[in-house]
């Protein structure tokens, strides 16, 4: 049965959300190496989404995605 995902705009690209379940069977980590392909098929368009399969012990610890955003956000500076 497949997934079906609603795309979601962000500024001005659209991005596709991997529920952490799946990111989770998967393998799917910060440092993942995912690539995209492109593959036109009959009257659609295919995204395909390959992940390098981490190496046993490669595999970082656990961060939620909050976490991961919050080392992405820039500090706010407290005022003095």
């Amino acid at each position: 049965m497949p997934l079906r995902i609603k795309p979601v705009l962000q500024k001005q690209s659209v991005y596709f959300r991997v529920q952490s379940n799946i990111a989770g069977l998967v393998e799917i980590h910060p440092t993942s190496q995912v690539t995209l392909r492109i593959k036109e098929q009959d009257e659609q368009f295919l995204l395909i989404y390959p992940v390098e399969k981490s190496q046993g012990g490669d595999k970082p610890e656990s961060t939620s995605p909050m976490q991961m955003l919050e080392k992405s956000l820039p500090r706010k500076r407290e005022n003095k």
